[in-house]
């Protein structure tokens, strides 16, 4: 409507007012546009009840342990790389009516301080993302020959548990973080 009143008022410059006009477009284009988060080159998964998305060169599988959804790895950067960087989300029913979100952090928590070699608690904090709130971990240590680096997403929601994880050598974990927090937010509940 207001584009309208503007072509009315200046009836005698109609061609140069369009072509100014025109000349925004590719900006308010990029504004709607960004505001969608889709990246190209990327798969859009959708199972019962979630969906994400993730670039389409990383290797998935869909079967593996009891409670994993889904698993993400890299390829092998050379033929002397012997650690596989992966992500995954495990999920579980919980019909406790008195389940809390930090139950699960805890749990976690106690998890991987029992079973990783000079465990180091980096971060925790609450986070919100795509209106769901949950809690953001990093740690450190060491699983055999290899410095590792984790981080979670943990969401409670509608009565399932939700946990994403990065599992990386410490060496690589600032190149693949970005890619990991880029999947976590395409990540929706239906």
């Amino acid at each position: 409507m207001y584009f309208r009143q503007v072509i009315m008022l200046r009836n005698r410059s109609n061609l140069s007012l369009w072509l100014v006009l025109l000349s925004f477009y590719p900006i308010l284009a990029n504004a709607q546009s960004d505001s969608i988060k889709t990246f190209p080159n990327w798969f859009k998964y959708n199972d019962s009840d979630y969906y994400v998305s993730f670039p389409k060169y990383l290797d998935v599988s869909l079967v593996g342990v009891v409670g994993t959804r889904i698993q993400m790895f890299t390829k092998q950067e050379s033929e002397l790389d012997s650690f596989m960087e992966n992500i995954s989300l495990m999920s579980e029913i919980n019909n406790n009516p008195d389940a809390k979100l930090e139950h699960y952090v805890e749990a976690s928590e106690i998890q991987y301080q029992t079973s990783i070699k000079n465990f180091v608690m980096l971060e925790n904090v609450p986070i919100k993302i795509n209106g769901m709130e949950g809690q953001k971990l990093v740690f450190m240590g060491s699983q055999g020959k290899y410095k590792i680096q984790w981080e979670q997403y943990i969401f409670l929601i509608n009565g399932k548990g939700y946990i994403w994880t990065l599992t990386s050598e410490l060496s690589a974990f600032p190149d693949i973080e970005p890619l990991f927090d880029r999947i976590i937010h395409t990540f929706k509940i239906k």
